[in-house]
């Protein structure tokens, strides 16, 4: 039964996942300061703790996630308009939460800044009613990437 749990879930989870795309934008500061920047940003929408300690290029989100426009960010939003893929209806977890993986470049010009964020489950997912065993996970489509690097640059350009 274990077996077949873990094939359903593979089947049904596995085109979920593909490569994993940064959304990038161009900053005309030194990457130590546009991270910096970054962060404090984040910090403001709920990504307040290392994902690890091992972990610098990357914060979770354990509480409430907002967007770029101060709105909340939830469970069924993210199903419906940030996840990379169209979870099936018969997936269910319990909340998501959030990681952002920060990717500084420098450039001759100053810093390529990527993004990439994930949503997670913390408990099992379900398939109907059937547990599974493994947490559900997600890409993000990028639309919060760069709705979060958008602003940062617009605060960028205005203190210019």
């Amino acid at each position: 039964m274990r077996s077949l749990q873990t094939l359903a879930t593979l089947i049904l989870v596995l085109p979920i996942y593909s490569a994993e795309e940064y959304v990038e934008r161009d900053f005309n500061v030194s990457c130590a300061r546009i991270e910096t920047v970054a962060r404090t940003y984040l910090k403001g929408r709920g990504f307040t703790e290392p994902e690890c300690d091992h972990c610098p290029n990357s914060l979770k989100s354990p509480g409430q996630l907002l967007d770029a426009h101060g709105k909340p960010v939830g469970t069924l939003r993210i199903r419906r308009e940030l996840a990379g893929q169209q979870l099936p209806f018969y997936l269910w977890s319990d909340a998501f939460h959030a990681r952002v993986f920060l990717w500084p470049k420098p450039q001759p010009s100053g810093c390529k800044l990527g993004l990439y964020i994930d949503f997670a489950s913390r408990h099992t997912m379900m398939i109907g009613i059937i547990p599974v065993g493994e947490r559900l996970g997600v890409r993000s489509n990028g639309k919060l990437e760069a709705e979060y690097l958008d602003a940062i640059l617009a605060s960028q350009q205005s203190s210019n």
